[in-house]
């Protein structure tokens, strides 16, 4: 979901800088942190039968900022994060582009309720390999866009805090085939238990309307007068914990989830998910340290692999990120991940990871 994709990419962002003056109460604030990096990485473009590693050049710009409109009645904020790497191989690697943005105004309905307006926009290049014959290399970038208009409310229901929201998103790819219309919703619970542990869960789901994508039947035939439309259902739980000391502040969280996916033809393209998160994450003086398990495995209800049974798919992968301010503007960073796909479908298994060093600036 973008939402997420958002939240966890702007999760680096440093505190500290504004915009202006340093008067807590300027109308508008703000903090952005510039990142060049050197780095490498194993099987870029994710292949099974010819991987191709590379060094990588990298920038990243991430940013936030809010403020106060329409004589203080209405809220805004705004938030965003670009990356781009650029690839130095002998082969012929594409370079790669992700864009996360969103704007948004908030304002008070009541005295505990709050609701939320705005839009959203994911934009990506991505290299892929669809090598067939080792001695034929082809490679294939991915280019999508997506905007979305969401509205979201947020309140309390006896000791719980929720945050509702639903949103239309049209996904549109380079490629003919493939661009969707979709309408997500999503509501996420939180409940204090203790002082610093709390519970957190949520309930998801979209459906996804293709716009010239035909549908397959059981036995994977296309149907050339029938469109392909997906449903999906899902929910997330676990636990958060944060406690801040003298030293450092620490934050650990355990989510486990499960989405449902249908096909609402014929069934072809069911299949279900169950994850396993998690996250620690601590801060100590001019440091900064997160680590992130994330699992996932895929099971399919009617597609077969290459052993004749139904197809599945095991995901692992491992996050590193250490990050250390040099003064108030400069910090350097160290960001590693580990990727791993065990699949019985062809070209679908892989193992892939990166480590990039650089230098960020902060304002």
């Amino acid at each position: 979901m973008t939402r997420i994709c958002l939240a966890a990419a702007l999760a680096v962002i440093p505190s500290g800088g504004t915009l202006g003056n340093e008067d807590p109460f300027t109308e508008f604030s703000g903090e952005t942190s510039l990142s060049l990096g050197y780095g490498y990485a194993e099987n870029v473009l994710y292949s099974e039968i010819a991987p191709v590693d590379s060094a990588f050049l990298l920038a990243s710009l991430e940013g936030y900022f809010e403020g106060t409109i329409f004589s203080d009645s209405l809220d805004w904020n705004a938030m965003g994060f670009v990356e781009h790497r650029s690839f130095e191989s002998d082969e012929h690697v594409p370079s790669q582009t992700i864009a996360l943005l969103q704007s948004q105004v908030e304002g008070y309905a009541g005295l505990y309720s709050k609701w939320r307006l705005g839009g959203r926009y994911l934009g990506l290049e991505q290299a892929f390999d669809a090598t067939f014959d080792v001695l034929d290399r082809n490679t294939f970038l991915v280019k999508a866009k997506e905007p979305e208009l969401f509205l979201g409310w947020k309140s309390f229901f006896m000791t719980f805090e929720y945050d509702a929201e639903i949103g239309l998103s049209r996904m549109e790819f380079d490629q003919e085939g493939s661009d969707y219309d979709s309408f997500n919703w999503e509501v996420e619970i939180d409940q204090r238990i203790v002082d610093g542990l709390n519970w957190k869960s949520g309930i998801f789901g979209y459906e996804r309307n293709y716009l010239d994508r035909a549908a397959r039947d059981l036995d994977g035939s296309t149907l050339p007068d029938t469109l392909m439309n997906t449903r999906q259902l899902g929910f997330e739980s676990g636990l958060e914990y944060e406690r801040q000391t003298e030293a450092a502040d620490h934050k650990l969280s355990l989510m486990l989830g499960e989405r449902r996916r249908r096909d609402l033809a014929f069934g072809y393209y069911d299949r279900s998910r169950r994850s396993v998160l998690l996250q620690w994450q601590i801060d100590w003086k001019a440091t900064s340290l997160r680590l992130e398990s994330d699992f996932g495995a895929y099971r399919y209800d009617a597609q077969l692999g290459e052993d004749d049974r139904l197809q599945r798919t095991d995901s692992w992968s491992w996050t590193l990120e250490l990050e250390r301010r040099l003064s108030e503007r400069w910090g350097v960073f160290l960001w590693a991940t580990v990727e791993d796909e065990d699949s019985n479908a062809s070209f679908f298994s892989y193992e892939a990871n990166s480590l990039s060093l650089g230098l960020r600036w902060l304002k």
